[in-house]
């Protein structure tokens, strides 16, 4: 990464054999993005690293469990530890194998809770091990992709919008209402051949389980308003390929240009895990 060793944070997104670094560069006080860039796993020891820089990185859905806990109008406990508490309850393991989270807006009677494979987080900082100087941090795709979008996109619907990340053969997927997470998860199309382009069968996955969460979801939250497509396989004619069997509204997101170190190419939208990554770190 010659050239960017000024840089003081970073995303690190895990996908397939490669990963996909986002970077910020502090100039006159504020932290702009740079253009994200993707490399293979086998070359992250040849990669030039700052090592005061501050990172978070991505869990995929497949090492979390995921619960959306509604929270009685009238308890008094902490709406946080109630939340983790009713997890903790639910799993068939012990607690103590997990990492427990939990995600929305104060005073609404509802919180989404993420229980982090303590495995799974292990296996990123073993890959990452003699790079990081810092302790990372870490945070699950589907959630990252909404902190990304509402940090580095422009939107103007305050009802319930679905973001999709669309990455070879991975779907992670938020469902967000007035920027808070409702609902989050994720979904892989068999195995990957590294390939950005989808096959027809996952194609008809895709929109199958698209179709499926936002059923769900309309029970218990409402009518989704739009959908939202990023990721490396996303595109236009993907848009308008899904639109076709999803009726409903479906675009990319367009990025907030004044956040951005230099003028960004549209091409960056596809990373906004990466991008919601540094935005993560505190």
């Amino acid at each position: 990464m010659n050239g960017r060793r000024q840089m003081k944070r970073y995303g690190l997104d895990f996908i397939h054999d490669r990963i996909i670094i986002s970077g910020l560069t502090e100039k006159e006080g504020a932290f702009l993005a740079e253009a994200p860039i993707a490399i293979p796993l086998s070359e992250l020891r040849h990669s030039e690293w700052d090592p005061a820089a501050t990172v978070c990185f991505s869990i995929p859905e497949e090492h979390a469990i995921i619960k959306r806990v509604r929270i009685p109008a009238s308890q008094n406990m902490n709406a946080d530890e109630l939340a983790r508490f009713e997890m903790a309850a639910s799993l068939l393991d012990s607690p103590d194998r997990f990492h427990m989270e939990s995600y929305g807006a104060n005073g609404t009677h509802e919180r989404l809770v993420v229980a982090y494979d303590r495995r799974g987080i292990d296996e990123k900082l073993s890959l990452l091990e003699g790079y990081l100087s810092g302790s990372p941090c870490f945070r699950l795709r589907s959630l990252a992709l909404a902190v990304g979008y509402m940090k580095y996109c422009r939107y103007s619907e305050n009802g319930l919008i679905c973001l999709a990340d669309i990455s070879a053969n991975r779907l992670s997927y938020c469902f967000i209402r007035e920027g808070h997470p409702v609902l989050a998860g994720g979904f892989k199309f068999g195995e990957s051949t590294g390939e950005k382009v989808l096959s027809s069968a996952s194609f008809f996955d895709l929109v199958a389980v698209l179709k499926y969460q936002m059923a769900m979801i309309s029970v218990s939250s409402g009518r989704v308003s739009s959908l939202i497509i990023s990721g490396e396989s996303a595109d236009a004619d993907l848009a308008s390929h899904i639109e076709q069997h999803i009726q409903i509204k479906i675009s990319l997101p367009e990025l907030k240009k004044e956040l951005f170190l230099d003028q960004p190419d549209t091409r960056i939208s596809k990373y906004l895990v990466g991008l919601g990554l540094t935005a993560c770190i505190k």
